[in-house]
């Protein structure tokens, strides 16, 4: 639910409040000018029915915290349903993901009928102490002042119409904190995303950078994530323009986390990264970022046509620069023999493509923004050998026009890289050529073997 929806109503809630108070403060006084025994007593009356009253906010605000993590729930279970329809059908489990659903929706109409009930409540209930407060303060009055007294009536009426007024700004401030309490678990969600602890944040500069990167050093670089384990631990090596890098290591080595860092998603917990000399968070995110082009591993392409998908991030572009970027990444044929060629709607996510379709299409997004580094981070691990080869002829036409970044599970993808580093655990455990690590590195003759299933190359 959008936060505009009940910012207002919110406002309108708080300023009732706000009034409601400050007439409630005079009228108060007026009251024990008028007769302080009787206003202790009124008094007194109110605060145990307020008693009452705080007793349904707290079941409204935790009706409403319960009822805002259940929506969440739900429209992430659905997502992940829509995502997974294909596995779902496959194994048959269409009745067990709906009844899930089904049940999820039935736990929030609960919440939500149970909680308008008990909001509705207050004014009910305004009413009702209306009328107990107004008879306890005749029948007191009447003991305390007695009937014979000349006064009587005087007092009573003036007192009566005061508390009355009293009464009715207690009731309305209190219905809008019932009212807010309704609000109460999205604006707990909303503090989540807005709340500072438990986030990382990159430091903001605005100076661009203009000239071609020459080269980039990570000295000493650790990285950690909040709360979490050290996932890089004192990474240093550099990254000359025109060359080829390779980065390989098991699964939760620090990959994908080291590229975080490159593109500035992240900032380092110790160490600094260079450019040129020049410690990228001096640089801006968006002049520092368009040097870059990255491919992932699960190329994410959106509901629209490929043409649209190949421009995304990128503006004031021809259509022929397009298709100049799809050539550049052996997509473009395979695109005009579409019935509507490059105006075709992709479906979500891509689903009317095969996996090196769409890594291609990826690919020539990358290359539409003529990126100084091109990042592939595990871009051909999914890939048939006919899609790999066609992006490694790629890879190869720009070896030298361009600085690339591999990450790569298969070994023979980035055996001609200059070079090659080994991460395990965080750490670079071995750096350099393929045929050095071959002798050197004792992990890379490891991964070598098993996927090549010839050990004996280990001599070479």
């Amino acid at each position: 639910r959008s936060p505009v929806l009940f910012v207002i109503p919110m406002l309108e809630c708080l300023n009732r409040i706000i009034t409601s108070l400050i007439t409630s403060f005079v009228v108060i006084f007026v009251m024990f000018s008028i007769n302080k025994a009787l206003s202790f007593f009124t008094l007194s009356m109110f605060f145990s029915f307020w008693i009452l009253q705080k007793h349904l906010i707290k079941k409204i605000l935790d009706y409403s915290n319960r009822l805002s993590v259940s929506v969440m729930d739900i429209n992430q279970k659905t997502s992940q349903i829509l995502h997974g329809i294909k596995i779902i059908q496959i194994y048959f489990q269409q009745s067990k993901a709906m009844s899930g659903i089904v049940n999820e929706i039935g736990a929030i109409q609960k919440l939500s009928v149970r909680m308008y009930v008990i909001s509705n409540l207050f004014p009910c209930l305004s009413e009702i102490i209306n009328v107990i407060v107004m008879g306890s303060i005749l029948i007191f009055s009447a003991i305390l002042i007695g009937l014979e007294d000349h006064m009587f009536f005087s007092v009573l009426l003036t007192f009566l119409a005061v508390t009355y007024r009293l009464s009715t700004r207690i009731q309305v401030a209190i219905s809008a904190l019932g009212t807010l309490g309704l609000y109460n678990g999205q604006i707990l969600r909303i503090n989540e995303f807005l709340d500072d602890k438990n986030k990382e944040f990159c430091s903001v500069s605005n100076e661009i950078m203009s000239e071609s990167i020459r080269e980039i050093q990570l000295k000493n670089v650790s990285f950690r994530y909040h709360s979490g384990q050290e996932v890089l631990n004192n990474i240093s090596f550099s990254l000359i323009k025109g060359s080829v890098l390779a980065i390989v290591g098991l699964s939760g080595s620090g990959k994908t986390s080291l590229i975080d860092l490159l593109l500035q998603l992240y900032e380092p917990t110790g160490g600094s990264i260079f450019a040129n000399g020049v410690d990228i968070r001096q640089i801006s995110h968006a002049s520092w970022r368009r040097k870059f082009g990255v491919v992932p591993q699960d190329a994410f392409l959106f509901d629209e046509t490929i043409e649209t998908n190949i421009r995304f991030g990128v503006e004031n572009v021809s259509i022929e620069e397009v298709e100049l970027a799809a050539q550049s990444a052996e997509i473009d044929l395979f695109i005009r023999g579409l019935p509507l060629g490059y105006q075709t709607v992709v479906g979500e996510r891509g689903l009317r493509l095969s996996g090196g379709e769409k890594q291609r299409i990826a690919l020539a997004r990358a290359l539409l923004r003529n990126p100084e580094i091109l990042i592939l981070d595990e871009a051909t691990s999914n890939l048939d050998s006919q899609s790999e080869q066609l992006i490694q002829n790629v890879l190869e036409k720009m070896r030298f026009s361009k600085t690339i970044v591999l990450i790569a599970h298969r070994l023979s993808t980035i055996k001609n890289a200059d070079s090659i580093i080994v991460l395990e655990r965080g750490q670079i455990i071995g750096q350099g050529s393929h045929a050095a690590l071959l002798k050197s590195c004792e992990r890379y003759i490891q991964l070598w073997g098993l996927q090549t299933n010839a050990p004996q190359e280990s001599s070479v």
